[in-house]
C-alpha cells in the first residue's frame, strides 16, 4: 500500500475527496447577515441561510396576525357582552313605543315615530359617553311621553 507522499495522484483524490465533503447541500447558497429588524424582533443567528430568514419572516408574520385576530376577537367579545343589555332595553322601550303606536292605530304618529326612532338615529354618538353609556335618552323619553298623552287623552274621551 503506498501513502500520499509516494503516490502524489492518490494525495489530489484525496484532497478533492476532502474538498466535495465541506460542500453540503447549501454549499453554494448565499449566507446574509441576520438583522432583528427582518425577524420581527426575533432573537436570530448572527448570519443564516437566505431561505432560512425568508421562512423566519414568513413564520413571525402569520404569529403576529394570529395574535392581532384573537386579540380582535377576543375585544369584541367583550364588547359586545358589555353593550348587549344596554342594546337590548333601547331596542324593548323602541318596540314599545311603535306597538302602543300601531294598536292605537295612530298611522299618523306611527310613521314620525319609524322615522324619528330609526337605529341609526337612536344610536347616534351624541346619546353616549365615550364608554358608550347612553347619557341622553330624551329621544326616547319623548316619545314615551307621547304615549302617555295618548292615552291620556283617549282616556278622557271615553269618560
Amino acid at each position: 500500500m503506498t501513502t500520499a507522499e509516494e503516490d502524489p495522484k492518490r494525495d489530489k483524490v484525496e484532497q478533492e475527496s476532502i474538498n466535495d465533503d465541506d460542500d453540503d447541500i447549501w454549499g453554494d447558497e448565499e449566507l446574509h447577515e441576520a438583522s432583528t429588524e427582518d425577524n420581527y424582533g426575533l432573537e436570530t443567528p448572527l448570519k443564516e441561510h437566505v431561505n432560512t430568514s425568508a421562512l423566519r419572516r414568513k413564520h413571525a408574520k402569520a404569529g403576529y396576525l394570529d395574535g392581532i385576530g384573537a386579540a380582535e376577537n377576543h375585544g369584541l367579545q367583550d364588547a359586545f357582552d358589555e353593550g348587549y343589555p344596554m342594546g337590548a332595553a333601547i331596542g324593548s322601550r323602541i318596540g314599545q313605543i311603535i306597538g302602543t303606536l300601531y294598536s292605537k292605530s295612530n298611522t299618523e304618529l306611527l310613521e314620525k315615530a319609524k322615522a324619528e326612532l330609526q337605529i341609526s338615529k337612536v344610536l347616534d354618538s351624541k346619546y353616549f359617553d365615550g364608554n358608550v353609556n347612553l347619557i341622553d335618552d330624551t329621544l326616547l323619553t319623548k316619545w314615551e311621553a307621547k304615549l302617555v298623552n295618548l292615552t291620556d287623552s283617549k282616556q278622557k274621551d271615553k269618560d
